[in-house]
Order: C-alpha cells, then sequence, then structure tokens
C-alpha cells in the first residue's frame, strides 16, 4: 500500500554505520533528513549494551543495532502517546529508504517497539522477530481489502485490459443510453458518465450542448468521470480523475473505460479520439484540437502534450503536483529544456 519516502541520509550517519565500530546508533528525522542522534561503542557484551538503548531514545526514531559481526538489525521506536499521526506515517515510510541507503545486505532482522520495555534486551530475546507494529498491521489490513477488492472485479472481468489490469463489465442504465443515443444522433455535444453507487453499472450525469471554450467548467472535480465530447466531426473520450479522488474510486473507474467505450460505440458513438485529465483546465481548446486533429500540431499555438499511449489515448500535459521534490525529479527536466530525455520509473503500491 506504501512506498518508500525520497529523504536523503546525512554523511556522518553513513560514514558512523560503514566504520562498524558502534553497537548501535539511533537515527532520527530532522529536517527532513536522516541523521544520527546518538552512537554507542561496543561494550562487553550486546545484554550490556542493549540495555542502555531506552536511555538515549525519546520519541520516534530507528535504532540499528549490531547483534552480530557485520549484521545489523533495525528498531523502529514510535510511542503510541504523543507523535503526530503525520510523524508516525512518515517513520513507517521511511523505513525502508534507510535501508536502501545502508544497504539492505546488511540487515537481517527487524523489530518495533512502542515503550522503553519494548526496547529491554529480555524482550528483544523473547519477541519473535519481525512482528508487526500497530501501523504495519493496518497497512496489511487494507492491503487485504485492496485485493479483495481486485479480486471481485477480476470475476467480472470480460476482457483483458491494460497494464496487469482488467476491464470489467459495467452495462449503461436507461439514463445512460438515452443520453448517448442522443449524442450520437446529433442531440446535443456533451455527456457526462458516472458509475452508479453499486459499482455495478454506469448511469448518465448530464446531456447538454457546451461551447468548446466552457466544457472545462463542466468537469467533475471531486470524483472520476467519463465524458463524450463531439468536437469538429469527431466523437471524443475524456477520462477524467482528480487529484484528490478516493483511492477506491480511481481503481473501479480506471478499470471500467474498455466497457464504457464498447457500449458507447454499441449505441452508435464510434470514439476517434480518447484521452486523460486530471483537473478541468486541462481540458482546452488547444487539447481537444490536438484530440481531434488527424494531422500536426502548431506548436506554437498547443502547448506540448505527451505522447499517446499504446492504444492511442493522449494525456495532457500537466504541471507536476510535488513540491519540494527529491533532487532526482530535476532528471525529468522541464518544458523546453534542451537536456537529454530521462525516464523516471516510480514502484507500484507494495513494492516495498
Amino acid at each position: 500500500m506504501s512506498s518508500a519516502t525520497a529523504i536523503p541520509i546525512s554523511p556522518e550517519l553513513t560514514t558512523a554505520f560503514n566504520t562498524g565500530n558502534y553497537r548501535y546508533i539511533v537515527v532520527k528525522i530532522v529536517n527532513e533528513v536522516l541523521v544520527k542522534h546518538y552512537c554507542h561503542p561496543k561494550g562487553s557484551s550486546l545484554e550490556t549494551d542493549w540495555n542502555t538503548i531506552a536511555q538515549h531514545v525519546n520519541g520516534a526514531c530507528y535504532v540499528l543495532v549490531q547483534d552480530e559481526p557485520n549484521l545489523w538489525l533495525t528498531i523502529t521506536h514510535v510511542p503510541d502517546t504523543g507523535i503526530p499521526i503525520r510523524d508516525k506515517m512518515v517513520y513507517a515510510a521511511t523505513k525502508s529508504t534507510l535501508l536502501n541507503h545502508l544497504g539492505f545486505h546488511n540487515f537481517h532482522n527487524e523489530l518495533h517497539a512502542t515503550n522503553n520495555n519494548e526496547l529491554s534486551y529480555n524482550f528483544f530475546i523473547a519477541k519473535p522477530v519481525d512482528a508487526r507494529s500497530q501501523t504495519e498491521e493496518i497497512i496489511e489490513r487494507v492491503s487485504r481489502e485492496e485485493n479483495e477488492e481486485r479480486q471481485f472485479r477480476a470475476n467480472q472481468q470480460n476482457q483483458r485490459g491494460i497494464g496487469g489490469y482488467h476491464a470489467v463489465a459495467m452495462p449503461f442504465d436507461a439514463s445512460a443510453r438515452d443520453k448517448v443515443s442522443s449524442l450520437a444522433n446529433g442531440g446535443n455535444n456533451f455527456v457526462e458518465l458516472a458509475i452508479n453507487a453499486t459499482k455495478n453499472g454506469i448511469t448518465g450525469v448530464s446531456a447538454k450542448n457546451v461551447a468548446t471554450h466552457a466544457i472545462k467548467n463542466e468537469i467533475n472535480t471531486n470524483e472520476p468521470r467519463y465524458y463524450l465530447i463531439k468536437n469538429n466531426a469527431r466523437n471524443i473520450f475524456v477520462y477524467s480523475c482528480p487529484a484528490k479522488s478516493p483511492q477506491q474510486l480511481r481503481m473501479v473507474y480506471s478499470t471500467a473505460k474498455g466497457s464504457v467505450q464498447n457500449e458507447a460505440k454499441n449505441l452508435g458513438f464510434n470514439i476517434t479520439k480518447s484521452g486523460e485529465i486530471t483537473d478541468g483546465n486541462e481540458l482546452t481548446d488547444g487539447y481537444l484540437n490536438e484530440l481531434t486533429n488527424s494531422g500536426g500540431i502548431n506548436a506554437a499555438r498547443v502547448a506540448p502534450t505527451r505522447a499517446p499511449a499504446g492504444d492511442g489515448t493522449v494525456k495532457a500535459n500537466r504541471q507536476s503536483v510535488i513540491e519540494n521534490a527529491h533532487p532526482i525529479y530535476s532528471l525529468m527536466g522541464s518544458p523546453g529544456s534542451q537536456r537529454a530525455s530521462k525516464k523516471i520509473v516510480l514502484p507500484p503500491p507494495g513494492a516495498y
């Protein structure tokens, strides 16, 4: 469900870890950087050193313990009380980032602690390794619910989709059929479709004649939608998925696109172009003209858009939603930049 963060690590922490001279290192996130908070030298025994950990831990942190020669375990210490929910989630999501910085091969065990008792050596030897924290139990539960939803949708599939997903059958109700039929027969030029409340079919939301420049004002800003548009004698299908849409709705709408297009075709609306947007402001005259123009595009008038996907879908050009992004995102370059194009591949949910 969650992905690793892009929080960097301080050079001092890397150096302290690589020396191998310490029994344990307390690590904190300070100003969005992983830093060393305390380093404890190796003493007479692992038990003796371990029982001093609680003295040097306050608040949320990680404790890297060298319990075997050149092998470490991690303790993620996040108290149940007194810690903001945001900090708890940041520490849960950053653990894999920390291990990646220091090398996953150097770590063989992990523990979780919420109080000083769980930081004791006796608790360590009595508790099974890899015991889940409360946060991880929540993540596992939500992940299980997501898998159940995917399985439910997979059982309704009627054709294979793109990217590992399956399109699911979403029949039109009477309202959707009437609106799309009217659109196909020239009764209007704009139809909005939505998945119904029970998530087992498509319903018609609106059908009207809208000036091209005003279509962007008709786009729903809270939930995904399907839009069928007639423009320059072309039939356009636009899938809109606002950034703040609920995650479950995004998945359902994404898997139903193929079914909606097929149903529209059966009603006489033969789609010639399709596109995707995340904001109504992306549905500009230039973007619609690009979808309807079978020839080239005047680059001086129309902002550049992403190249068409394998299924012919054109995704609108959009600004990054990442504020204060990690430097790696600078590899993407900027519009008009002469820098060589570099492709950034983001891992899917659950990759960590």
